[in-house]
């Protein structure tokens, strides 16, 4: 393999490696696991208010 796509090789698997630490320390965090949950709901909550405004409508213009 080129040299080049070695060295690039080698920069990136860095970069994930890192990446994924931080992923791991912030997993590790209960506060923002539980942080992420709560907006996660909230996101959900609103996704089946959308769906539910949204029901009457689809059947009346199905009418």
């Amino acid at each position: 393999m080129d040299p080049f796509y070695e060295d690039l090789k080698k920069l990136w698997m860095s970069v994930e490696y890192e990446l994924n630490q931080a992923i791991k320390v912030k997993l590790d965090d209960p506060v923002f696991v539980e942080s992420v949950k709560q907006w996660l709901q909230l996101f959900h909550v609103i996704v089946n208010l959308f769906q539910t405004l949204l029901v009457p409508q689809t059947t009346t213009l199905n009418e």
